[in-house]
């Protein structure tokens, strides 16, 4: 709803602002709100629900869970390709006859690679947050 009122917002600021240089920062301003409350608001609002709610909820498809079982199977040291995710909020996403995803991984490397250390500085920041608020 903001968002759309920011469009209103630009599209009357380029009808009834005379003066070029405020119009084009009126706008330039209006734009980028536009992009944050599309793009990053509504991620954020998403990723916050997730937590919320449980690893298996809010994500578009079953990667994105598999994807951090993964990354915790290979800092345990075992093998994401030979491993099975029945044991992992996986199981509980998605429509029973479609869950074949559980019995192997099906992204290449880079997937869980690159995102492993973005998942350790999470895991650490989460872990340090709440040491701090329980002392």
């Amino acid at each position: 709803m903001a968002a759309l009122g920011c469009l209103l917002a630009y599209l009357l600021v380029h009808e009834f602002v005379a003066a070029e240089r405020p119009r084009y920062w009126v706008r330039l301003i209006l734009i980028w709100a536009i992009i944050l409350l599309t793009v990053f608001a509504s991620s954020a609002k998403l990723t916050l629900l997730r937590r919320e709610n449980g690893p298996a909820s809010y994500s578009h498809d079953g990667g994105v869970i598999q994807t951090e079982a993964t990354i915790d199977y290979l800092l345990q040291g075992r093998n994401p390709y030979t491993e099975d995710y029945l044991a992992t909020p996986m199981a509980e996403w998605g429509i029973n006859e479609f869950r074949t995803a559980l019995y192997h991984y099906p992204y290449l490397p880079w997937t869980f690679l690159f995102s492993a250390p973005f998942r350790l500085l999470a895991t650490e920041r989460s872990v340090g947050m709440t040491s701090v608020s329980s002392t």
